[in-house]
């Protein structure tokens, strides 16, 4: 799999683990290259597709055409709250040079400031009142 400190696609370099769930892994990385000098080392969000999860092939071809399917939409989305995607975001990486057929499903996006809301929530140490979610379901339903 990926390691912290590991060069991914010859352009970016893992920082740390952010979350793992069962369909993926998320990732800080830098860039190592840039499309251009502003993206120079900026850290942005790799995400990896866990295919481990499906033992069904079937399934595993449905969830890889879901992830590619999810980059496009994320490339023709532009607001503040999303994370931006470059067009050459995709990629499949091969971990191990030795075993070509096994790759991994990548998407590298935008990293954007703020907190997570298990974040929020550590740092608050209460839950958020009606108000306050009512709030946040607003600023959501501006950006779907």
């Amino acid at each position: 799999m990926i390691q912290i400190g590991q060069e991914i696609h010859n352009r970016y370099k893992v920082i740390k683990k952010l979350g793992s769930g069962n369909f993926s892994q998320t990732f800080e990385v830098e860039d190592l290259l840039g499309i251009n000098s502003s993206n120079l080392g900026k850290m942005k969000v790799l995400k990896v597709l866990k295919l481990s999860y499906y033992s069904n092939s079937k399934m595993r071809e449905k969830v890889v055409e879901l992830f590619q399917r999810e980059v496009e939409v994320l490339k023709q989305l532009n607001h503040p709250g999303i994370p931006r995607v470059e067009p050459d975001s995709y990629f499949r990486f091969v971990p191990n040079k030795n075993n070509q057929d096994d790759f991994l499903h990548c998407l590298v996006m935008e990293k954007i400031d703020g907190l997570t809301l298990e974040e929020w929530l550590g740092q608050n140490n209460q839950l958020i009142t009606e108000a306050q979610a009512i709030d946040w379901l607003k600023q959501l339903i501006v950006i779907l």
